[in-house]
């Protein structure tokens, strides 16, 4: 069971009980988090810049910060994950993107999860393979 909690508001367009499912959706594919506990947080620019701030020492707002804890002991405490998203930076984004906010908001959502998974996009090789799954993860939920 992946349990997902949810905070902040959503916009139009992309309602909490579908980002749910995009969440179980995306965190489902590995099995390694069958049992796991997503938390998905929507904020402000203030508020992602702050905790990029503190944990990542970069003084800026971003689009999506993932955190992910390892099971402690032997398997009996389930993963976990935080997935922090800006909305004010996702509506930005979207504009310039020339996508809808559900797009664009969709689009963090996975590739947040991703980061969870264990994915990154630190050489050529790992974005071209990241953006691959998560384009076809989208793709496959009718999102684009």
């Amino acid at each position: 069971m992946i349990d997902v909690e949810c905070s902040g508001r959503f916009p139009s367009g992309l309602g909490r009980d579908e980002a749910v499912s995009l969440v179980r959706r995306v965190i489902g594919t590995s099995g390694d988090w069958k049992t796991a506990t997503v938390s998905l947080s929507l904020v402000n620019d203030r508020e992602i810049r702050r905790i990029n701030r503190k944990w990542r020492g970069v003084d800026r707002p971003t689009d999506v910060l993932s955190f992910s804890y390892p099971r402690i002991g032997s398997g009996q405490v389930p993963k976990s994950g935080d997935v922090v998203i800006s909305l004010e930076t996702v509506r930005r984004q979207a504009k310039t993107n020339l996508r809808t906010v559900r797009e664009e908001l969709a689009l963090m959502i996975v590739h947040g999860c991703l980061h969870l998974l264990g994915f990154d996009h630190d050489t050529a090789a790992r974005e071209n393979r990241m953006f691959r799954i998560q384009q076809d993860m989208l793709l496959g939920t009718g999102f684009f």
